[in-house]
């Protein structure tokens, strides 16, 4: 049973599934087909057992881009589901992995504040916050999935990378340059040209290299 299952997923998700038939275990990445819109996103895996679908399958999850217990409520949300068509000994892999696509592209726009500035990201899908809290600036979201105003995460970038470079310029200095700008959040390093960001972070880099001491001094 596990292998028409298998079979029905590759139909329907075509490359965005990877079946390891040794542990009866379909894993998907789910994301948007726009990389520009992609604020959050899935990889979902799905263990088959033996007596599949009398038994329930095994759903687990991991998200980028939305807080932890928000993810822990998909994976538990999965596994209710599987549970509920183990019941009436149906399959779930289609079910499973639709209801978690339909969570992503729920949740798939920018959430809360941005860190940065503190102001709200624009999100046309939430209505509690007051208009006048909002800046509809462009938001971006880096690698690690952290959300920030693009003018925000540049200029930030380009602040922590004038205070290295001043650090590493400093007489006996040990600092070292790290490849890449790091985000506000959680200090994981991304590189901003990839990110789209790029020119902006050097016009902010050379505005903040004119009112520098260093620059100062030297001038």
């Amino acid at each position: 049973m596990a292998e028409q299952e298998f079979e029905t997923l590759r139909t329907i998700f075509n490359d965005a599934v990877d079946i390891d038939e040794g542990s009866s275990t379909a894993k998907l990445a789910l994301q948007p087909e726009d990389d520009a819109m992609e604020f959050i996103r899935v990889e979902l895996a799905i263990k088959l057992p033996a007596n599949y679908p009398e038994e329930a399958a095994c759903c687990s999850c991991n998200v980028w881009g939305e807080h932890e217990d928000e993810a822990e409520s998909l994976e538990q949300e999965l596994q209710e589901l599987a549970e509920e068509r183990a019941e009436m000994a149906c399959e779930s892999g289609y079910e499973i992995v639709e209801h978690a696509r339909m969570w992503m592209y729920d949740r798939n726009h920018p959430r809360g504040r941005c860190i940065i500035c503190l102001a709200w990201m624009h999100n046309p899908h939430d209505s509690a916050v007051p208009d006048d809290d909002i800046n509809e600036d462009s938001v971006c979201v880096l690698p690690c999935g952290h959300c920030f105003h693009e003018e925000c995460a540049a200029h930030w970038a380009a602040t922590t990378q004038l205070a290295s470079e001043i650090s590493a310029s400093q007489p006996n200095s040990s600092s070292e340059q790290l490849p890449g700008q790091p985000c506000a959040y959680c200090r994981q390093r991304y590189d901003a040209d990839q990110l789209g960001i790029g020119n902006m972070l050097h016009v902010r880099a050379n505005l903040c290299w004119s009112y520098s001491p260093t620059k100062s001094k030297s001038g």
